[in-house]
């Protein structure tokens, strides 16, 4: 809806898999790009763009002329209802293999838009994207028993982006339902979190290192995590993105990358439809909950112990102790009541694919920007 858009944003996206094409060595879609899309509903609505990470130059008759753009740079244009601007990631291409140095500058172009400020002047809409990500995003991770070395694979990722202005200072993060099937070793989920304020200090739930950081304006945290935490921030409000890892790093496991953006604790819901599609193998639903929470799914209460649901404690966040609910569910739409505020996340799975999505969340002005 136009009324939870906002005119200020910071993207979190993630590197792409592909960041260049080398010589003599030829191959379709490579390089992978990144994107920054933008979505007017106003007219005459002037959008800046502050860039970190070099865009290329706009092709054929787009309608807009998008120059080449180096990192650090601005770029500026005027939407009316409905226009689109997808500003995609410069990547190398022919990229001499014998050149350490051509090598190291296209690696280092790595089609990461985090930390991208947009500022408009009326409401637009943001969404962050990648053409294909995988891995663990460079992110050092325990190695899977038996693990081989195998990595694949990659897919698209795409997410909105929330308003500045939506952004908060409190979390409950869950974690993504394990797709393991070696008993002894739960794959990790990777976080970004985005600062939006110089000097923000973070401090989670997580043992040491990933405990407490300090970040400015635009620059981020990645680590990963086997179980959910809580997250406060002071100093400024965060973003915090969640991605899961391809399939070859998860023992016995399906699914692939898949990208989510968490809401703050304070933007959580008593109420919620969401759908639940009919082309993936196995789906779930991720709440996380205030201790002593009823939890009525589809009009009925699911109790203490609810059937295809597992339980998992997250933490303390203020004075509230949150756990995580994870139950598995069919096809179709469904709805959640809940007694007190809730989260919900809903994830799907199958041989070579995942999605992961926020099930709902309130969009209201908690960090208004002057």
């Amino acid at each position: 809806p136009t009324q939870a858009l906002g005119q200020h944003y910071y993207v979190l996206g993630a590197p792409t898999a592909n960041p260049f094409s080398m010589a003599g060595f030829s191959q379709a879609s490579i390089p992978d790009h990144t994107s920054v899309t933008i979505m007017g509903v106003t007219p005459n609505t002037v959008v800046n763009v502050y860039t970190t990470h070099k865009v290329m130059a706009s092709g054929g008759d787009s309608g807009l002329v998008i120059p080449e753009t180096e990192k650090g740079g601005v770029i500026t244009f005027t939407l009316g209802p409905y226009d689109v601007v997808n500003l995609e990631s410069w990547q190398a291409e022919n990229v001499d293999q014998m050149d350490p140095a051509a090598v190291q500058a296209a690696m280092e172009t790595d089609g990461d838009f985090t930390g991208t400020r947009i500022e408009s002047s009326a409401p637009v809409a943001v969404f962050s994207s990648l053409e294909r990500g995988g891995g663990a995003l460079g992110v050092q991770i325990p190695e899977p028993p038996g693990w081989g070395g195998e990595t694949c694979c990659t897919d698209h990722l795409e997410q909105q982006m929330f308003p500045t202005q939506a952004l908060g200072w409190n979390y409950v993060i869950s974690r993504s339902p394990v797709r393991s099937t070696d008993g002894s070793y739960k794959e990790p989920d990777i976080y970004r979190v985005l600062a939006t304020e110089n000097g923000t200090i973070v401090n989670t739930s997580l043992s040491a290192p990933f405990n407490s950081f300090t970040l400015n304006a635009g620059e981020f945290e990645a680590f990963y995590a086997q179980e959910g935490f809580t997250l406060t921030a002071t100093g400024g409000a965060v973003m915090i993105g969640q991605f899961l890892i391809s399939q070859g790093l998860v023992p016995g496991g399906i699914g692939d990358p898949s990208f989510i953006v968490f809401p703050a604790a304070d933007q959580h819901r008593d109420s919620y439809v969401f759908l639940i599609p009919d082309t993936f193998q196995d789906n779930f639903m991720v709440v996380v909950k205030p201790d002593g929470t009823d939890i009525i799914l589809d009009g009925a209460s699911l109790g203490e112990f609810p059937a295809n649901c597992t339980t998992a404690n997250i933490g303390m966040l203020d004075t509230t102790n949150y756990s995580q609910l994870t139950c598995r569910l069919a096809e179709g739409i469904h709805t959640i009541e809940s007694s007190n505020p809730v989260g919900l996340s809903v994830y799907g799975y199958y041989n070579v694919g995942s999605y992961a999505y926020p099930g709902g969340s309130d969009v209201k002005i908690i960090n208004p920007i002057e």
